[in-house]
């Protein structure tokens, strides 16, 4: 059974550190092989996983070490610009969500898989599943469901948990 991830990477990224806060653990980063383990280790063929996220123009070397380190974990990244707007300071992520939906869709149709793994906790991707399930094909959803739009759980054909494997998944270092 062919399958291929979708990582919503900030989305992920923000849940993680809600997490790891609530736990008191100011480590909140996660180890990316053992994410791969837990979504493929029962499949007969793994065929891609895609990371999607954004730099901003100045990317720091701790951020750009860490998309090299995904990227030689055998990942596809797909980055994209974080916009600025004039009313807040803050920056965000445009064209991610979209990417995702395109993507996931064309491989479903170019029957390039048997089950899609998203992992996001966002509701707005519940369209995506239900489309992707009327070409023929599965979705597992992976995320921490006490996160984890309730839509998108009865969505899903199948939901990866991963607060009981919290403990094995949090970045031990090096």
């Amino acid at each position: 059974m062919k399958r291929i991830a979708f990582i919503d990477g900030s989305n992920l990224f923000w849940a993680i550190r809600e997490v790891s806060r609530q736990k008191n653990d100011l480590e909140y980063r996660l180890d990316y092989t053992q994410l791969k383990t837990l979504l493929f280790h029962n499949t007969d063929e793994v065929a891609r996983v895609y990371y999607y996220g954004a730099l901003p123009d100045d990317a720091s070397d701790a951020q750009l070490k860490y998309i090299q380190k995904l990227r030689y974990l055998g990942f596809k990244i797909r980055l994209f610009p974080l916009k600025k707007y004039p009313d807040n300071t803050n920056a965000r992520e445009k064209g991610v969500d979209v990417s995702i939906a395109m993507d996931m869709l064309e491989l479903a149709y170019n029957n390039a898989y048997d089950t899609a793994v998203l992992v996001s906790h966002d509701e707005d991707f519940c369209e995506l599943v239900e489309r992707v399930q009327r070409i023929g094909k599965s979705v597992d959803v992976c995320g921490f469901v006490d996160r984890m739009s309730q839509r998108l759980i009865e969505a899903a054909d199948r939901v990866i948990n991963l607060v009981p494997v919290w403990d094995v998944l949090k970045w031990k270092g090096s």
